[in-house]
């Protein structure tokens, strides 16, 4: 848009340029950072997925050798887990 057109929209609009200028500059702002925390939230949750694989497989190893007579062979899991405490 060239200044003109800018004048004319404002005048219309009852706003000045500036708060334009300003609400253009925050929506561009607003933009690039949904993009960068999309690719954090991602990196954390690959992040929390491992972890949480990981406390699962330390969970299962530790039902496993408090209970042998129990043990089966199949994963521990659900209602077979509460009868385990």
């Amino acid at each position: 848009m060239s200044q003109n057109d800018i004048a004319a929209y404002c005048h219309q609009k009852g706003i000045y340029p500036e708060q334009l200028v300003a609400w253009r500059s925050a929506c561009e702002q607003a933009n690039d950072w949904s993009q960068t925390s999309e690719k954090e939230l991602k990196e954390a949750t690959q992040g929390e997925r491992k972890k949480n694989k990981q406390l699962q497989k330390e969970l299962y190893q530790q039902a496993r050798n408090e209970h042998p007579e129990r043990w089966s062979g199949k994963p521990v899991t659900g209602r077979a887990m509460k009868r385990l405490r």
